[in-house]
C-alpha cells in the first residue's frame, strides 16, 4: 500500500531529525566514548584498571597523545551513528503504532545493532587502541589478517543483552513522561504519523480555536531533560554488559605481531586453552572461581561467558563497573541532545504542517466564497 503524503513527510522529518541528532551527539560525546573504551580495554592500563578514574584516564590520553586523541574514531562514529539511527527511528516510529513502546524500541534496536555491528566493532577497536597509530582501515586489515570476517560481529550478544533492555527501559519511561508533560506535542505527533487530511484539519482548527501556543523550545527543554534522566537509569542498569562487549571486541588472537596489544582479560578471552589432567590438578589448589574460569577457557574463543569469567577473575565485581562514569557522561548528554533535537525538529515540522493545512483550508474557503459571490452577481 502506497504511503500517504503525511507518512512520507514524517519519514523525511525523521531522517533529518535523526541525522542532526547523530552529528550533534558524536561531536559532543566522542571524548567520553574514547575514555570509556580506552579505560576498559587499553593495555596501557592493565595494572591500574580498577584503581583509576575517568578523569585520570582522560588526563593520561591528553598527556600521552594530545587533545585530538579524545576525538579518535569520530568519522567511524558518524558512519555508524547516522545510518544506525535512521534504521532505529524509522522502525520504531512504525512499530510503536502496533505494539507497546518498550517492545517496539527493543525490536528496532535489535535490527539496527545486528545490521551495523561491524561498524560498532570497528569504532570500539579504534578508540580502545588510541595511541597505537591505527586508523579504521588499518584496523580492518589487521582483523582480516589475524582473525576472520566473522570477527566483525564479535560482541554482538553482549551488545544485544545491553541494548535491548536499555531501549525497553529508556523508551518506556521516556514516552510515559512525554505523554504526561507534553500532551499537545504527543497529539500533534500522532496526527502527523497516522491522521488523514480531515483529521489533520480538525486538529489544526482545534488548536487555533483554543489558542495553543507553539512552544518549540519548551518541547526541546523537556525532551532534553527527559532523555537525560531516562538515559541515566537505563545506562546504569545495563553497564556490566558494556564492559563485556568492549573486552570481546578488543580481544585478538595472540600472534607475533600483536602479542603486546592485549589487555590481561583480552589475552585470556582471545585464546583457547587446552584442559589437561595437569591443569585440573593445579586447579584443585585454586579458588572455586579460578577453577570455573579455567574451565571457561577451554570453551571456544571469544565467548560472552569466557569474557565474563575472565573479567571477574581479574577484577572481581568491580571490573563490571569499569568505565561507568565516562559512559554516563556520554549517555546523559547523548540521550539529552539526541531526543531534544529529534523532538524539536518534529515539533517544528508538525506545527508548520498544521499551519499549512489550516491556511490551505482558509484559502480554499475564501476562493469558494469569492466564486459564490461572483455567481450571484
Amino acid at each position: 500500500m502506497a504511503a500517504s503524503s503525511g507518512e512520507k513527510a514524517t519519514l523525511r522529518y525523521t531522517l533529518v531529525a535523526s541525522t542532526m541528532g547523530s552529528v550533534a551527539v558524536t561531536a559532543v560525546c566522542t571524548p567520553f566514548d574514547v575514555v570509556k573504551n580506552y579505560w576498559q580495554a587499553s593495555p596501557a592500563l592493565n595494572h591500574q584498571r580498577i584503581n583509576t578514574s575517568g578523569l585520570q584516564v582522560m588526563r593520561h590520553i591528553k598527556d600521552a597523545y594530545g587533545w585530538r586523541a579524545l576525538w579518535n574514531g569520530t568519522m567511524t562514529s558518524l558512519v555508524y551513528q547516522i545510518p544506525s539511527n535512521w534504521v532505529f527511528f524509522v522502525l520504531y516510529e512504525h512499530w510503536r503504532e502496533r505494539v507497546p513502546d518498550g517492545i517496539a524500541s527493543a525490536a528496532a534496536r535489535a535490527t539496527a545493532v545486528t545490521i551495523f555491528s561491524p561498524l560498532e566493532f570497528l569504532r570500539t577497536r579504534v578508540q580502545a587502541t588510541t595511541g597505537m597509530g591505527e586508523g579504521a582501515m588499518a584496523t580492518v586489515k589487521r582483523v582480516l589478517r589475524e582473525d576472520s570476517f566473522s570477527s566483525f560481529w564479535r560482541g554482538l550478544l553482549p551488545t544485544l543483552v545491553r541494548d535491548l533492555p536499555f531501549s525497553a527501559i529508556y523508551w518506556s519511561l521516556y514516552e510515559y513522561n512525554k505523554k504526561i508533560f507534553l500532551p499537545d506535542h504527543v497529539e500533534r505527533r500522532g496526527a502527523a504519523r497516522s491522521a488523514n487530511d480531515e483529521e489533520l484539519l480538525e486538529l489544526a482548527e482545534k488548536q487555533a480555536e483554543t489558542n495553543v501556543p507553539v512552544t518549540w523550545m519548551e518541547t526541546f527543554g523537556f525532551s532534553f531533560l527527559n532523555g537525560a534522566v531516562c538515559g541515566t537509569i537505563a545506562a546504569a542498569a545495563t553497564h556490566p554488559f558494556d564492559m563485556v562487549k568492549t573486552q570481546l571486541q578488543t580481544a585478538t588472537r595472540p600472534t607475533s605481531s600483536s602479542s603486546g596489544h592485549h589487555t590481561n582479560v583480552a589475552k585470556r578471552v582471545g585464546t583457547s586453552w587446552s584442559v589437561t589432567r595437569s591443569s585440573w590438578t593445579c586447579c584443585q589448589s585454586a579458588s572455586f572461581y579460578t577453577t570455573i574460569a579455567n574451565f571457561m577457557r577451554s570453551s571456544p574463543i571469544h565467548t560472552t561467558g569466557s569474557a565474563m569469567m575472565a573479567i571477574f577473575e581479574e577484577y572481581r565485581l568491580r571490573g563490571f563497573t569499569v568505565g561507568l562514569g565516562p559512559r554516563l557522561l556520554k549517555v546523559i548528554p547523548g540521550c539529552a541532545i539526541m531526543l531534544g533535537t529529534y523532538e524539536f525538529c518534529h515539533a517544528v515540522a508538525d506545527s508548520l504542517e498544521l499551519d499549512k493545512v489550516l491556511k490551505d483550508q482558509q484559502s480554499e474557503s475564501s476562493l469558494l466564497s469569492a466564486n459564490r459571490q461572483y455567481s450571484l452577481s
